[in-house]
């Protein structure tokens, strides 16, 4: 096996590097044994996995992993392997119900030992969300430059969020029922209108989907970047990502926008966004409210669920 197929192995299967050497040439005997430790997990054994290391058996290493928790090294984090891993788990285990998607949710996302697990079923659901058809209720986070450090002047952060507090300036815009195309290195640059594009999340930094739509049949296309999180401090704005997103074939005339899903009660800071980007797609002088509209969708729980 290649160097490149056992970095796909890993990728995949979030598999350990003894894995990887054992498994090098036999990958579909690695993918029997995950597939028969999630098809022996039920839900309520998939989350007692998760919360505890007592739950662990010889084999939930090729579901669950544990690592020192980011920003506190002494305490565990208990997490999927790898985003594959938790797709099937939902899928085979949790038989994609919303009801038993929440009920997961909402044992995992206050114990910050779970928090990344319970990301990516927030993650999870928000796609099936945004897929039907809705209207979605967008309030504008202003920007500001950074004033302090290194970076004063540099950078911009939006992280004015009056709108939503106030209920205030909403936009609201009808999204159709969209089809999915999940985004591989094959999948071309053209952006097809009323498609929701879901890339892995190693193909596209900061950016977890995008979707071109027309709400008024008269008026200009509207392209939107969606970035999901339930992280209440901050969330990146990966350059690598929005050089990614630029370069998709969308219509000139298209208005851009970035949206940020979250929990309702979630208000996160957005960026860094670099001030030489925007003064190179805006040549001339920058309104960052104007040329990098950053909007929220605050969502309620019980209705994402």
């Amino acid at each position: 096996m290649s160097e490149k197929d056992l970095w796909s192995l890993h990728i995949k299967y979030g598999a350990s590097f003894r894995s990887l050497t054992l498994y090098a040439d036999e990958p579909e005997e690695y993918h029997k044994w995950v597939m028969n430790e999630i098809n022996g997990l039920s839900p309520d054994g998939l989350a007692k996995l998760l919360k505890s290391t007592d739950a662990a058996t010889q084999n939930s290493h090729y579901v669950i992993s544990t690592e020192p928790l980011p920003g506190n090294r002494s305490t565990a984090e208990r997490k999927f392997t790898s985003q594959y891993v938790f797709e099937e788990c939902c899928k085979q285990t949790l038989r994609d119900k919303a009801e038993t998607l929440r009920m997961f949710y909402d044992v995992l996302h206050n114990d910050p030992t779970t928090a990344t697990a319970a990301g990516m079923v927030f993650d999870y659901r928000a796609h099936q969300f945004l897929r039907k058809g809705r209207d979605i209720d967008l309030f504008p986070i202003l920007g500001h430059f950074s004033t302090r450090g290194k970076d004063a002047g540099k950078t911009v952060i939006y992280s004015d969020y009056t709108a939503t507090k106030n209920n205030t300036d909403k936009k609201v815009v009808t999204l159709p029922d969209l089809k999915e195309c999940i985004v591989t290195d094959e999948t071309g640059m053209h952006v097809e209108q009323d498609t929701y594009y879901h890339p892995d999340h190693t193909n596209f930094p900061s950016v977890d989907s995008w979707v071109l739509v027309r709400p008024d049949p008269q008026g200009s296309p509207i392209f939107f970047i969606f970035q999901i999180t339930i992280n209440a401090n901050t969330h990146d704005v990966k350059q690598k990502g929005l050089d990614m997103v630029d370069a998709l074939d969308i219509p000139k005339d298209a208005w851009r926008c970035l949206v940020v899903f979250t929990p309702r009660e979630v208000n996160p800071k957005i960026g860094p966004v670099s001030r030489e980007y925007l003064e190179r797609k805006f040549p001339g002088g920058v309104n960052i409210d104007r040329d990098f509209p950053v909007f929220h969708f605050p969502v309620d729980i019980d209705a994402l669920f």
